[in-house]
């Protein structure tokens, strides 16, 4: 299939009856679906993808806001930038062991979303992946994950409780923004983690991390003898409860 970058340019065959388009099924041999191949498609629900597919280009779904589930096949091994921005219809996603990276922006908007299953083979998440999806109130970074990136989690204002692993060492600028309801950390690094902006303009910006989280009242639990670490480190120092994790 091929690609159709900058929508509205270069339309796609289906463009003047995509108010009219309510499920897609991709046929088994097809093995790449192209950029921005469905993108404003409101009314679509249900869409089915082969195995046999091993590329989706970027934003290929954006904006497909009737859009609630959908099974990625293991037979892809990347997630593309914007693949599902603004599905605001859609609740919960189970990401493939195949995959081992997943794109800026995937889920960037998508307001509803609420359960998200990141298998462990997933080595980078791009920055604003889950920006502003409102609705989710946990998640479990695996320990594949060595950077958290800038707005990974920014806006996910019902987060409640987040665990970073021991393989996390970099945090990005706005990486938790605005998770207001944020009250509970658990951290399994001992050396606590170091800001890394993603760019020199935003070296300034580590107060950006934590920015709108209740730092009186969310709970910070490192391991043990690693309290007096976090207290005196930027980014943690900041957070009034430390406590050691108990055993």
């Amino acid at each position: 299939m091929p690609n159709y970058p900058n929508y509205g340019k270069k339309k796609v065959p289906w463009y003047k009856n995509r108010n009219d388009i309510y499920a897609v099924e991709i046929k088994y041999g097809v093995t790449s679906i192209g950029e921005e191949a469905f993108s404003d498609c409101s009314r679509i629900s249900s869409i089915i993808i082969p195995n046999s597919v091993t590329d989706i280009g970027y934003f290929a779904f954006r904006n497909c806001s009737s859009l609630t589930s959908i099974t990625i096949p293991n037979s892809v091994t990347s997630i593309k930038g914007g693949l599902f921005m603004k599905c605001s219809g859609l609740t919960s996603i189970i990401i493939p062991n195949s995959v081992t990276y997943i794109g800026s922006q995937v889920f960037y908007e998508c307001h509803n979303l609420t359960s998200v299953t990141i298998p462990s083979s997933v080595v980078e998440i791009g920055d604003d992946c889950f920006y502003d999806c409102s609705c989710i109130t946990s998640i479990n970074i695996p320990s594949s994950i060595t950077f958290i990136k800038a707005g990974v989690f920014g806006g996910c204002s019902s987060l409640i409780s987040i665990t970073i692993p021991n393989s996390v060492t970099k945090i990005g600028e706005w990486a938790f923004y605005n998770c207001r309801n944020l009250t509970e950390i658990i951290i399994n690094a001992t050396s606590p983690p170091i800001f890394y902006p993603s760019s020199i303009i935003f070296e300034d910006s580590i107060n950006t991390i934590f920015d709108n989280v209740n730092k009186k009242n969310c709970l910070l639990f490192v391991p043990m003898n690693s309290v007096y670490s976090y207290r005196t480190a930027d980014i943690w120092k900041d957070f009034v409860n430390i406590e050691e994790m108990k055993r």
